[in-house]
């Protein structure tokens, strides 16, 4: 909102892309006023990579630590998508080759990422949106509501480690 209000002041226009439309990690780009805004300002490029999770799991926290060991920093890294055995990666497209050379492993999964061309489709992630206000942001209080249980009851389900919080507010 800020960069918006600082464009405008200067007769500029504004505009983000993250690789896709719901993307976290957006870059930012100030172009003249009217001007079009494509995809190709961004300086962004999608890898991609598939590993067997029958065999083995593999988290958001695998990959970023795997990125960080070979001395990338946060802010070269975009959103990082799991997806049943497939894994999307949006890069600053200086490091994309990179990436795709050293990066062979995370964890103890194998993986080769390869730059996706054209469009990206992104599957939609799996589960369930619901809207309601709560007396509380603790993820007992969430998953209650969400299911319509106690907050004892969640918190059995948290503690058994059946409850994913990857909850976007």
């Amino acid at each position: 909102a800020a960069a918006k209000q600082i464009a405008r002041e200067h007769g500029a226009a504004f505009s983000v892309w993250g690789g896709y439309e719901q993307a976290e990690c957006q870059i930012g780009c100030f172009l003249p006023w009217g001007e079009e805004t494509s995809s190709s300002y961004f300086p962004l490029v999608c890898l991609h990579s598939r590993f067997s999770s029958k065999f083995c799991s593999l988290s958001h926290r695998d990959l970023l630590g795997a990125f960080m060991a070979l001395g990338l920093t946060r802010d070269s890294i975009g959103d990082i998508i799991i997806v049943d055995s497939d894994i999307y990666l949006f890069v600053v497209a200086q490091i994309a080759d990179f990436i795709a050379q050293s990066m062979n492993s995370a964890g103890k999964v194998p993986l080769r990422f390869e730059p996706i061309d054209g469009e990206i489709q992104i599957p939609e992630p799996k589960g369930i949106c619901f809207h309601d206000t709560l007396s509380s942001m603790r993820l007992d209080a969430v998953i209650a509501s969400a299911y319509r249980l106690s907050r004892s009851e969640a918190s059995e389900l948290i503690r058994a480690g059946l409850v994913l919080s990857l909850i976007h507010i």
